[in-house]
């Protein structure tokens, strides 16, 4: 259990202290489990000792590992979008793209690119562009506008399915993090990964500022 007003660090603003506490929980895993531990399990309330493939819903440890870290990341992105944006902090239009990391996006958007709508409707933040998104289907044909310096373009998007399920639409980018200035801020979650903590970082960022 940590403290994630600890976690998080500020500058170029003025920052306020906190006469409470919120907490994110993170939980241990043990990739390689002896007898003895399988035993234990059983009789340790605290501990239970499941299936590979019933953790990792089929992927492999690192898969998910790295699955999870992504979550991690955008979760992050997400929290700051929506605790900044409630307290007014302006932001530049548009998700810029740091990298094409797979279908329906390779070949039709690149790094730089920034998504400026999709299907009319604006696109401020990473958190317009992933609610945006979430509306939608895998299938779903969408046209996006995108711009890359002084140019305009628009692009029909096919959304595929994300990695971990079938059932959620799914670019294949990863955005850049939103440019709030003069706000700079860090959530140092180290090894932690997955999506979990998103609400409590956004409550302990906007509680912050």
């Amino acid at each position: 259990v940590k403290d994630v007003e600890q976690l998080i660090e500020v500058d170029g603003t003025d920052t306020f202290s906190s006469e409470g506490s919120l907490y994110l929980t993170t939980v241990g895993v043990d990739e390689q489990v002896t007898v003895a531990e399988w035993i234990w399990s059983y009789v340790d309330p605290k501990t239970a000792a499941i299936d590979q493939d019933s953790f990792t819903q089929g992927l492999s440890i690192e898969e998910l590992n790295r699955l999870q870290r992504q979550q991690m990341t955008v979760s992050k992105r997400a929290a700051a979008s929506v605790a900044l944006t409630a307290l007014g902090v302006d932001e530049q239009p548009g998700v810029e793209i740091k990298s094409v990391v797979g279908e329906p996006a390779r070949g039709e958007l690149g790094s730089g690119d920034v998504i400026m709508s999709i299907e009319g409707e604006s696109i401020g933040t990473d958190c317009d562009l992933l609610a945006t998104v979430a509306r939608h289907s895998p299938g779903d044909t969408v046209e996006l506008e995108v711009k890359n310096g002084s140019r305009s373009r628009v692009v029909d998007i096919r959304f595929g399915s994300a990695p971990d399920s079938s059932t959620r639409p799914f670019i294949g980018i990863e955005m850049s993090p939103d440019d709030f200035e003069p706000v700079e801020f860090e959530f140092k979650t180290g090894r932690i990964a997955g999506p979990s903590a998103g609400l409590m970082f956004s409550l302990a960022l906007y509680d912050r500022l």
